[in-house]
């Protein structure tokens, strides 16, 4: 009987950690688009306010 424990603990085991390995995985491609994100909106709308002001001073 203990063997059978130890078998199905491991098999348990090996589960929760692959299950963690790819929720850890998606966390970290997540984190990689956020901070893609966060680091190009600013230059864009920068970008885009300057043309529109360049734009309304030459009119």
């Amino acid at each position: 009987m203990q063997i059978q424990d130890t078998k199905t603990y491991a098999i348990a085991k090996d589960v929760v950690s692959t299950f963690t390995a790819a929720k850890s995985s998606k966390l970290a491609r997540c984190t990689v688009w956020v901070n893609l994100i966060v680091a190009v909106v600013p230059s864009i709308v920068f970008g885009v306010f300057t043309v529109v002001f360049t734009l309304q001073q030459n009119a």
